[in-house]
């Protein structure tokens, strides 16, 4: 599947494909969300919850940029603990 195809879908089948066909690589959790992110294909899809985390809220799809930027280890702090 493409970006393109996978952009085309409604939100229902967005999350299916995700839940069912990608590959979950990390999230991401703060007090206001959370955000589940996977690989499909050669892209990357995020599951974005609510901030009880009980239901999806968003959808979001990329190949590459400072969306990934947030699941990246902050070296500088790990060497310095």
């Amino acid at each position: 599947m493409t970006l393109y195809e996978f952009n085309s879908l409604d939100l229902k089948y967005k999350i299916g494909v995700t839940l069912h066909q990608a590959i979950f690589l990390d999230n991401y959790i703060n007090a206001n969300v959370r955000i589940n992110c996977y690989a499909l294909d050669l892209f990357f899809v995020e599951l974005v919850y609510d901030s009880n985390f009980i239901k999806i809220i968003e959808v979001r799809s990329f190949k590459y940029g400072k969306q990934l930027d947030k699941y990246s280890i902050d070296l500088d702090k790990l060497i310095s603990n």
